[in-house]
Parts: C-alpha cells; sequence; structure tokens
C-alpha cells in the first residue's frame, strides 16, 4: 500500500480518518477542483456534511424556532457548502476518469426541458421529473465505480490505494 495520511507521534503513516477526509475538504481543498478524491474522501465528506445539517436541524428544531426560520438557516447552510459540495463531486468523477462534464448532463436535460414550454405546459409536467431523475442515475452510478488505480488525465492515483 502506499504510505499516505499523516505522520503520528512515531513518524509513522496512520491512514486519514473519515473525519480528516472532511476537514481537508472545507479547509484546504474547498475551491480544489483538479485532481481525484477516492470513494473514502467522497464518503466522508458526504457522511460528516449530512450529519452536521441534519444535527443543527434537529437542534434548531429542539429549540422552538419556527419552520421558516429553520429553513433560511438549512439554506444557508447549504450555501456554505455549495462549493465544496462540487468540488469533491468532481474530483470523484475525475478518478475514474470522467470528465467533471458529466455531472452537468441532468441539469442541461433540466434547461432543455422547462425551456420547451410544449413538453413543461402541456404535456406532462411531471415527465420532467422523471427524466431528469434517469439523467441523474449517470452520475450516481460513477461516485460508486471503483478509482483507476493509474495515473489518469486527472492526476495520480490518490494517497492510500492499493497498486
Amino acid at each position: 500500500m502506499q504510505k499516505q495520511g499523516v505522520l503520528d507521534r512515531t513518524e509513522n503513516y496512520v491512514e486519514k480518518s473519515l473525519w480528516m477526509y472532511f476537514m481537508e475538504c472545507i479547509t484546504q481543498k474547498y475551491f480544489c477542483f483538479e485532481g481525484r478524491a477516492r470513494r473514502k474522501e467522497f464518503f466522508g465528506y458526504l457522511l460528516f456534511r449530512l450529519l452536521i445539517v441534519f444535527g443543527i436541524v434537529f437542534v434548531l428544531s429542539l429549540m422552538g424556532l419556527s419552520e421558516s426560520i429553520v429553513s433560511v438557516l438549512t439554506t444557508v447552510l447549504s450555501f456554505l457548502f455549495l462549493i465544496p459540495d462540487f468540488a469533491v463531486f468532481v474530483r470523484r468523477i475525475h478518478d475514474v476518469g470522467f470528465s467533471a462534464w458529466w455531472i452537468s448532463i441532468p441539469y442541461l436535460v433540466l434547461f432543455a426541458l422547462v425551456s420547451t414550454p410544449l413538453i413543461f405546459d402541456y404535456v406532462f409536467p411531471g415527465l420532467v421529473y422523471v427524466v431528469v431523475g434517469v439523467f441523474m442515475i449517470v452520475p450516481i452510478i460513477v461516485i460508486f465505480i471503483k478509482s483507476d488505480l493509474e495515473k489518469n488525465q486527472y492526476g495520480p492515483v490518490p494517497d492510500g490505494m492499493l497498486k
């Protein structure tokens, strides 16, 4: 296994924890769209991001705040995570050798369907959600694919991967 992670007190390399990946994503790699992110980094980030948001919503709800205030605070929190969400997703897509443009497919389809009044207004508005949902499957499947174990056009093999 390639040495990776951080040095401990005895100068040995220790595997990064999911929390360490999360902290790295929201500090050092906040605006980093280049390179690759292994599955552990992606899901570590996602796990703690969701736990933090749900935890804050839960605490705010227990405090008795109105739903509108909780909704506004949740929206603000989501905007704070928007850039690292997108950045880690782009790096994850790069890790399996795909271009980040694959992420845009569902949004392009949504734009095409919504900008066509015949489809959106007259045919079946629910069709928009079905079609966009089908096109969302591609990026979702890609995040579960194993990493390329060799250097690809987006960078070297992420730390900690077996060679």
